[in-house]
């Protein structure tokens, strides 16, 4: 094994270790992406500046900055792309709100390093010129996503543009699209069969799969020939939904994910000419996370997150991947991308990240085999500051095996330590080893944290998330009690010392499990929360979306048993723990009505609670201010009602 060297460089600030205060908690990152120009002499950063993602460019070799790259109105800069050694095309994000909350348009803009020929090449009707706005026609509609980066050109890239639709209409069918980065102009490459924009095209550039939405959960994978016509793609893999992930260097293979019957997925690599499939890898608990692909596009592994993260490599002999085993070992298990790469794979800019380590990006070079130290996300977060986050799986009163993970305070011992359970929103979502703001500053006062992927999560396959429909209020926070018996059976966590919060669903949790296991929780606290599932039928963004109704008819159902006895609201007799509730006014997740009929409940049956509704907020909180007044008002409640 080769041994890579660290340089810990210019950027990077020594410092003796400082205790953190929330606030330092609840900033948001400073620097968010970094990527190498193809020659290697430029680095663009996505950086905040005044609140703002702005663009900055800086010289590889001294670290000068060219330029600052903000863009006007209410438009920030989103993802980005080098398309050759001097242009950057930019996704553009827009704003709405008093508050600013961002998303994504589908527009495009395009920069030089240095400033010069800034234009709107798609979806906009205004550029920016000399720093002034100039009004121009439109050089497109719809939400474009780019498809390749086209190396036989280095002013097109191959993009896919979907018609714009309401929200409540099915997506149609994309354009395929070469797309000049300096004019704007376009050259139709043909239309997928199938509604959507999930287009895979092969090393070659020619368009070769395409996946069609069909209805509310169903998807259709069509396949062509280099010159021939669109047909089914099929395979003699048995599978309920086939995903493509992409070419194997030479073309002639193509690696998809087939899954059945709700499982986990498994990874084939299926031959074009002979049409045989060979089975790769399947992992019985979780469904990969990512796969991981070099700067030729070429997929090589899989990341998956049954409990560190870890990496799967499929294929050696692809560049870079032996590489990327060898950075894994080198920085000691901290998650690592290879985020960037120059056009001859010599320098890569390689983004590392753990528990204790909120984000680094580092400069790698191939040749002599040493990484670079450039920035962190976070320079104020200090690693000797942060708390270790330990995996552990337990079993459930029915016979499942779950997983989670614990946050532990520093300089305590693990044993009957003052504990927050904290259950995710979603619920169709999951939680990660890794750094997160608010199990670090509840360790950083002194709690510990405990996180379960409950029935009813994602990533875990369909068989397991479905188990959560129509159970919310019942096998979910079966789970999430389990949970917590099991820290209080390991001796972790102190029996009479437990609180629980959540926010969105983890808000509904919290307030459910309170209800259900009333003595084990000292208190309950809610952010964001629905807690009124018939409510969540009329109100909200979710009964008015593409399929929200199917949504919630299928993960909540419309019994009025199941809406009145799995809704938290009505269970309020049954709490003992003091409730605080955090929302804002502006949610439309979950409107404020929410709490307030929550409230009402609170007040009617006499249960002690205190609130901090926050004006114009959104779901989950925004601004600095206001993540910082949630953050001190839930340590000073768990303060008074557990202590750390």
């Amino acid at each position: 094994m080769k041994y890579i060297t660290l340089l810990f460089c210019l950027v990077l600030s020594i410092s003796s270790a400082t205790a953190l205060e929330l606030a330092d908690f609840t900033r948001h990152m400073q620097n968010e992406q970094a990527k190498i120009s193809p020659d290697g002499k430029h680095i663009a950063i996505r950086t905040l500046h005044e609140g703002e993602y702005v663009l900055a460019f800086v010289r590889t070799d001294d670290k000068k900055m060219t330029f600052t790259f903000k863009m006007s109105g209410k438009q920030q800069v989103g993802d980005y792309h080098w398309v050759n050694n001097e242009r950057v095309v930019i996704e553009v994000l827009s704003t709405y709100g008093v508050l600013g909350q961002t998303y994504n348009t589908g527009r495009l803009f395009a920069i030089n390093y240095d400033g010069r020929r800034p234009k709107a090449i798609f979806g906009m009707n205004q550029a920016v010129t000399e720093g002034k706005i100039t009004r121009r026609k439109k050089v497109g509609n719809g939400w474009a996503s780019l498809l390749s980066l086209y190396d036989k050109s280095d002013k097109e890239i191959i993009i896919s543009i979907q018609p714009w639709k309401s929200r409540y209409l099915e997506p149609s069918p994309a354009d395929v699209i070469k797309l000049n980065v300096y004019n704007g102009n376009q050259k139709k490459i043909m239309r997928s069969p199938g509604r959507g924009n999930d287009i895979l095209l092969d090393h070659n550039d020619v368009v070769r799969f395409a996946t069609g939405i069909e209805g509310y959960d169903e998807s259709r994978v069509y396949y062509r020939e280099p010159k021939g016509e669109w047909q089914d793609f099929v395979t003699d893999i048995e599978a309920d939904e086939t995903i493509i992930r992409g070419f194997s260097a030479d073309n002639n293979k193509v690696y998809f994910t087939a899954y059945n019957d709700g499982d986990t997925g498994t990874l084939y690599a299926y031959d074009l000419k002979h049409k045989t499939a060979n089975k790769i890898y399947k992992n019985d608990f979780v469904i990969p996370t990512y796969f991981l692909s070099n700067y030729q596009n070429v997929p090589y592994g899989i990341r998956i997150d049954e409990d560190y993260s870890n990496y799967i490599i499929f294929d050696n002999e692809v560049e870079h991947a032996k590489l990327h085993q060898n950075l894994y070992k080198a920085f000691k298990g901290d998650s690592v991308d290879i985020a960037s790469s120059t056009k001859d794979g010599e320098n890569l800019i390689v983004y590392v990240r753990g528990d204790r380590n909120p984000g680094a990006y580092y400069l790698y070079n191939t040749n002599k085999n040493q990484a670079r130290f450039l920035f962190n996300r976070a320079d104020w977060l200090k690693k000797e500051n942060l708390a270790v986050v330990e995996p552990f799986k337990f079993n459930t009163r029915d016979g499942l095996t779950l997983n989670g993970y614990l946050t532990l305070p520093n300089g305590k011992e693990v044993k009957n330590l003052p504990l927050v359970v904290m259950p995710h929103g979603g619920p169709r979502a999951r939680d990660y080893w890794g750094y997160d703001f608010r199990s670090q500053y509840l360790a950083a006062k002194g709690y510990a944290v405990l996180k379960v992927n409950f029935r009813g999560s994602a990533g875990f396959g369909d068989k397991i998330m479905h188990l959560g429909d129509k159970h919310w209020g019942s096998d979910v926070q079966y789970d999430i009690i389990d949970a917590t018996k099991w820290a209080i059976k390991s001796g972790i966590a102190d029996a009479n010392r437990i609180c629980i919060s959540g926010g969105s669903f983890g808000a509904y949790s919290a307030l459910q499990s309170s209800s259900i296991e009333p003595d084990m929780f000292k208190c309950t606290i809610g952010s964001s929360g629905v807690y009124d599932l018939k409510m969540m039928h009329s109100k909200g963004d979710i009964p008015g979306g593409l399929y929200g109704s199917t949504y919630l008819n299928e993960a909540v159902g419309q019994s009025p048993e199941i809406l009145q006895n799995q809704s938290p609201v009505n269970l309020v007799s049954q709490l003992k723990a003091p409730v605080l509730l955090i929302h804002g006014s502006a949610d439309v997740r979950t409107p404020i009505e929410q709490a307030e009929a929550l409230e009402e409940k609170l007040i009617e049956h006499n249960i002690p609670y205190e609130k901090l509704y926050i004006d114009n907020e959104y779901h989950g909180f925004i601004v600095e201010e206001n993540r910082l007044k949630a953050a001190e008002t839930i340590v000073n409640f768990l303060d008074k009602h557990i202590g750390s």
